[in-house]
């Protein structure tokens, strides 16, 4: 038949179906809508913390990856029966080399306090700005409803021209 015939009209069945998803995807965009706001008031309120929060998890994920790979080669592997030897030196290399990134994101950290500091007090600021013109947070979704109806047809059109060639 002609569904079976072309794959191109397969996938514009396919893409047809979304329509049936409303409520699904106007629930995503609500929920993203509500969740941008949360976390504006949520930078707003601490914003030091968050950047502190995230030199720390870099920090404290390169020193420990670093570490796991040094004990891993000098212990062998955690499982010896499964352990390529031939890899413990590249272990290790990359176990300095973690922990040396580490060391350097520290330094990097402690010698920028004042500027850290300063883009805390510019996230709070702009984040203030944004939530008191609410216009500032209609403005994405008015502008993705705009790109949402000048794609849709174009979509379906271009299937639709795609549906008539031959494979």
């Amino acid at each position: 038949g002609l569904i079976g015939s072309n794959p191109y009209f397969e996938r514009a069945l396919l893409v047809s179906e979304i329509g049936r998803a409303w409520p699904l995807l106007a629930l995503a965009g609500v929920s993203a809508l509500v969740l941008t706001v949360m976390y504006l008031c949520l930078l707003e309120t601490c914003g030091m913390c968050l950047i502190l929060s995230g030199f720390f998890s870099l920090i404290a994920g390169a020193a420990a990856l670093g570490a796991w790979l040094i004990y891993a080669s000098e212990a062998k592997g955690s499982d010896a029966a499964l352990v390529d030897y031939s890899q413990m030196d590249w272990d290790y290399g990359l176990g300095i080399g973690c922990c040396i990134l580490a060391f350097l994101l520290l330094c990097i950290f402690l010698c920028s306090q004042a500027q850290l500091s300063l883009a805390a007090e510019s996230i709070k600021e702009a984040c203030q700005c944004i939530l008191e013109e609410p216009s500032l947070l209609l403005e994405p979704c008015l502008a993705l409803l705009c790109r949402v109806a000048a794609m849709v047809p174009l979509l379906f059109g271009f299937l639709w021209l795609l549906s008539c060639g031959r494979r």
